[in-house]
């Protein structure tokens, strides 16, 4: 009994000593993930994925810088994404944020309070995930002859596929990609006129390697039907018509325009009239205020 009491009493001693030297393994992060919740091309909720369970109630807001400024709530739900599960204390916490676009962002902590009983330490470069699909934001016919197709982050388009795009006096005769990254050139048959819109603009982006929308994250773009295009072109003097006594004539444009610069009233047709005395012109019925008739030429200018 004696010999048996050494025994235990040694194995006591070990299992002490081993106690007081082992130290606990630090939590880390693992990563941030960024979703875009609503699909309306900003990012509203970044989840921090940790190595191990922390204290929910350590977190603190202004140790953490998620693209220079610090997240603006804690989701105790874990929000609406995919990952965070909402679980008290686990390894998953979700902050709230307001982000334009879908691209990642940089994420750091500063050492505060974050613990799992072991302070978590300070990391200035978290490791990042995107989860945010990219969104066509706008279309705009910018010539007659291409639409530019702007999304909410880079995006490589691997398709050429002109069928894939539709809309009304469209016709697509293929895609690439433009300087800007998150920027798609549509090239199209002639659109008619600098006037050109479409409330019916439709893609479909298929899940196949030879026709997708891709961002850095290797997430496709969802397909889009119903969507604007917006006219971004100038309206163009096509010609000028004067009265055999130079006493009057009328501009011919390209589309529609508006009777006062920077103005959305008055959209008048594209055919502008006007008389002229000497040294100037005025218009007449639904013109545009500000053009002078040159004195001694036949052109008209507009300021």
């Amino acid at each position: 009994m004696r010999f048996m009491n050494k025994y235990i009493l040694a194995f006591v001693l070990l299992a002490a000593f081993l106690i007081s030297t082992i130290t606990l393994a630090q939590p880390t992060f693992t990563n941030a993930h960024f979703y875009d919740t609503d699909g309306n091309g900003s990012v509203e909720e970044v989840v921090i994925e940790m190595t191990g369970p922390i204290d929910d109630i350590s977190i603190v807001l202004g140790d953490f810088d998620i693209g220079g400024s610090p997240p603006i709530s804690i989701l105790a739900s874990g929000g609406v994404n995919s990952l965070d599960p909402g679980t008290v204390d686990d390894k998953f916490f979700t902050f709230q944020v307001s982000i334009s676009g879908t691209a990642v962002t940089t994420v750091a902590y500063t050492q505060g309070t974050l613990t799992d009983g072991t302070l978590v330490a300070s990391d200035p470069a978290i490791s990042t995930v995107d989860a945010a699909l990219p969104v066509l934001l706008t279309a705009t016919a910018v010539s007659d002859v291409l639409v530019e197709l702007q999304y909410s982050e880079d995006v490589t388009p691997t398709w050429n596929t002109a069928a894939d795009w539709t809309a009304t006096g469209l016709t697509s005769t293929g895609a690439a990609q433009n300087a800007d990254n998150s920027i798609v050139d549509l090239s199209v048959t002639s659109l008619g006129n600098t006037g050109y819109t479409a409330s019916d603009f439709a893609l479909t982006i298929n899940d196949d390697a030879s026709d997708q929308v891709l961002d850095g994250g290797g997430n496709n773009a969802a397909d889009v039907a119903g969507f604007n295009v917006d006219d971004g072109q100038l309206p163009v003097l096509l010609s000028m018509t004067l009265a055999g006594d130079n006493s009057n004539g009328f501009l011919t444009f390209s589309e529609g325009v508006y009777r006062n610069p920077g103005s959305n009233a008055l959209r008048i047709n594209n055919e502008i009239d006007f008389s002229m005395t000497s040294g100037g012109a005025t218009p007449t019925g639904d013109g545009v205020a500000n053009f002078v008739h040159v004195a001694g030429a036949s052109t008209v200018t507009f300021d």
